[in-house]
């Protein structure tokens, strides 16, 4: 709206002027640059509707003034037509340049978080993030467990997002798999007809409803020749947005690097799992236990090594620089010797 004010206002001021004019003037030609001034900052319908006035006004001037048959009133209907498309064109490609540069960020982001240091809460917030509402306004994460789908996460956007969120987490996991072939990514206009057969009940329906969806992508998140779950991504009448085929192929892009941030999240819950095991073993074990890596530096002590080296803690110990804690204790061998 801000963009097509401006737009606007030299249109009308053009008009008025040309109109005030007497004799004929060819100034309301340069209503032509109304259009040209919307298409830099405005969107592609905004354009649209500062061109269409904008060749109305150019109609109406010369009609007002019985010119419909000169060359140079229609040269310049022409013209202003001619030019109201060409900054539709260059608007659309503005836009285009514009989402591209945003999804090639989204993506360089994504690539942080798929290092195997985050835990899987962690990194299904952090794609949320990045997806909602930036390339969607709903965005559902469904994984698989036990040979089922579960929901793991839902991000969205919007004035009642907490309660749309709590509805869809209550839904039952990937109900948009009924729709079609699960391991194929799928484009999806949500009509009604489409609403009531991912519906679960009357209930289900009215809230689906009451969500405003108007297009959606499902995904399959597979990495490393597996199948993890499912990434839904959906657009609402909140941002009046609509999937294409252009919007496909960027999902299954951003469905790649989702899946191996996943993955590796997984990996690494497995590993702190494994880690929480280990230490909690030898923890309870009577002996002195300390671990350092293979430049020296300690890594982890029991509580019977924190007591031996004289610290209150195990923390203690592994905060104190180790040139400390050698010099603190006499080291020998078996016989005695240093």
């Amino acid at each position: 709206m801000l963009a097509l004010a401006p737009g606007l206002s030299v249109a009308a001021l053009l008009a008025v002027v040309d109109f005030a004019l007497q004799p004929s003037t060819v100034l309301v030609g340069f209503v032509v640059l109304a259009p040209l001034l919307t298409a830099l900052f405005g969107t592609p319908r905004d354009v649209v509707v500062v061109g269409a006035i904008s060749v109305l006004i150019v109609v109406v001037s010369g009609a007002g003034r019985d010119e419909l048959l000169e060359d140079a009133y229609v040269y310049r209907v022409f013209i202003v037509t001619a030019v109201s498309v060409l900054a539709v064109l260059a608007a659309l490609g503005r836009v285009q340049v514009h989402r591209d540069r945003e999804r090639f960020a989204l993506l360089a982001a994504l690539a942080e978080i798929t290092d195997g240091t985050r835990s899987l809460s962690d990194t299904i917030a952090g794609l949320n993030d990045l997806v909602v509402p930036a390339v969607a306004d709903i965005c559902i994460v469904d994984a698989v467990s036990g040979g089922s789908l579960q929901r793991l996460g839902v991000r969205v956007a919007g004035p009642r997002a907490e309660q749309e969120t709590a509805a869809i987490a209550a839904r039952p996991p990937a109900t948009a798999d009924e729709l079609g072939n699960p391991e194929q990514p799928r484009l999806l206009a949500l009509d009604d007809a489409v609403l009531r057969q991912i519906a679960t009940d009357a209930q289900d329906l009215e809230r689906l409803r009451a969500l405003g969806a108007r297009s959606a992508i499902v995904v399959p998140l597979r990495a490393r020749g597996r199948r993890l779950g499912t990434l839904t991504l959906i657009t609402t009448a909140n941002s009046d947005r609509r999937y294409g085929e252009h919007d496909l192929d960027f999902a299954k892009v951003l469905a790649g690097r989702a899946a191996l941030a996943l993955d590796n999240a997984g990996l690494f819950s497995e590993l702190e799992t494994i880690e929480a095991q280990l230490t909690a073993a030898l923890s309870t074990l009577a002996e002195a236990v300390t671990v350092q890596l293979a430049e020296g530096s300690l890594i982890y002590a029991n509580e019977a090594a924190a007591r031996m080296l004289g610290f209150d803690s195990p923390r203690e110990l592994l905060a104190t620089p180790l040139e400390q804690v050698v010099t603190a204790v006499e080291t020998t061998r078996e016989d005695g010797s240093p």
